[in-house]
């Protein structure tokens, strides 16, 4: 996806109305031979995860199908399990490589929700204006993996870049995941897919 730095990041003013509804969790990811890195770490992670009793961040795209076309702009709402709470992080895995971190980020570094609580990344275009942050489809195209994650406490110290490849990040998510002193956690993967325009 591609980004617009800004100074400040308000929250965005308005709601956009969608038709998408809630997907029903899935705690499994299957990936076909040949798949990219991305599916691969998704899986990777899902694996590492024990399905949480308490169930699994709700994730609802701005594009009900998951596909956005070259310029598009990315919208996710996201609401925790009502018994768990704790540090949201959302994640895209590419099958091209890249990984962009899009909670926490420069702009966003406070991700902290409580249990049960939602929050809005990414505005739709005629939401856009100084200082918020908004995401839009770019190359590398092709198919890229969601990873909505809670943990009880931060996975990690400080922020990681915006973009970084999946093999910096690997080693990192895979050991905070089964770091027991990362406390509960639980995970959501949505598939999605950025495309160029016809012509």
């Amino acid at each position: 996806p591609e980004t617009e730095p800004e100074t400040t990041a308000p929250k965005p003013e308005g709601e956009v109305e969608t038709t998408a509804l809630p997907p029903e969790p899935d705690p499994t990811l299957e990936c076909a031979a040949g798949t990219g890195p991305g599916c691969e770490l998704a899986a990777q992670a899902l694996s590492v995860l024990q399905p949480a009793a308490s169930g699994s961040p709700t994730v609802v795209l701005n594009r009900p199908n998951g596909i956005y076309l070259d310029q598009e702009y990315l919208v996710i709402e996201t609401e925790l399990p009502p018994n768990l709470g704790g540090y949201l992080y959302l994640d895209v895995l590419t099958d091209a490589g890249p990984v962009y971190h899009l909670l926490p980020e420069p702009l966003r570094e406070d991700n902290q929700i409580p249990a049960g609580g939602e929050i809005r990344v990414g505005v739709e275009e005629s939401e856009v204006r100084d200082g918020i942050r908004f995401w839009q489809a770019s190359e590398p195209f092709g198919e890229g993996y969601l990873l909505a994650l809670v943990s009880e406490k931060p996975l990690y110290q400080g922020l990681r870049p915006i973009e970084e490849s999946i093999a910096d990040y690997q080693d990192v998510l895979l050991e905070a995941l089964a770091n027991p002193e990362t406390g509960k956690k639980s995970a959501q993967v949505e598939r999605i897919e950025f495309r160029p325009r016809d012509g």
